[in-house]
């Protein structure tokens, strides 16, 4: 691990995991467990030294399956479980590596971060007013997007979500059916709320605090084919 005042790097010396919706008492929830204490101890020192709000980054490597697409939020998700959960972060980052590579993590304190995605304009913007566990939800916002170019295209995409939330607000769970929307951006798979996020080579999440939504969600997004 290598350390500064406001940041850390750590290498992972094994393989990431994805998340699991099994039974608790399923053998992927075991070894998710397993995998979260191993990240946790990893990143305790840091996570001691450092001021929150913090941006996690995630370097996914190391699984072949990763280079055929695996969804990044569904690597970023235990980590950040692991890490003390969402509040922690202002700004999480994934990015697809390969197989032949070892992941790593990167902690900085939110002050120190000069994350270049940050200065990128929403394309999108919508707000949101039902649960986002609806299908409404992805609805309106996939109505809020559109279809676009990128859609009917293939190659990767750099894609980004900010999420004016609540303070109390768990914006974790709002990554999964925000990307399931997006299918005007990243193109439809042959299932619905199945886009092509396999497509994702960086993923950059990003929390606003906004106490005057209280429940409602304001969703800025912002893409780009490198």
């Amino acid at each position: 691990m290598r350390t500064a005042c406001t940041g850390a790097e750590i290498t992972l010396p094994f393989r990431p995991l994805l998340e699991s919706w099994d039974r608790s008492d399923a053998p992927s929830q075991v070894r998710l467990a397993e995998y979260r204490a191993l990240v946790a101890a990893l990143a305790a020192p840091a996570l001691a030294e450092l001021a929150p709000p913090l941006v996690l980054g995630f370097y996914v490597a190391g699984r072949e399956d990763v280079a055929r697409g695996c969804d990044l939020d569904n690597f970023l998700t235990p980590v950040v479980k692991a890490l003390g959960g969402g509040e922690l972060f202002s700004l999480v980052w994934a990015e697809r590596g390969s197989a032949n590579e070892r992941p790593r993590l990167t902690l900085l304190e939110t002050k120190a971060a000069r994350h270049e995605t940050l200065a990128r304009p929403a394309q999108v913007s919508t707000r949101l007013s039902v649960g986002a566990a609806r299908p409404e939800w992805k609805a309106a916002l996939a109505t809020a997007v559109g279809r676009h170019g990128s859609a009917g295209r293939p190659g990767p995409i750099e894609l980004g979500l900010r999420f004016g939330v609540f303070p109390r607000r768990n914006w974790v769970t709002l990554w999964k059916p925000a990307i399931d929307a997006l299918g005007g951006v990243l193109g439809e798979s042959d299932r619905p709320w199945h886009p092509r996020d396999d497509r994702i080579s960086l993923l950059v999440l990003e929390r606003v605090l906004r106490p005057e939504l209280e429940w409602h969600v304001q969703i800025d997004v912002w893409w780009s084919e490198p």
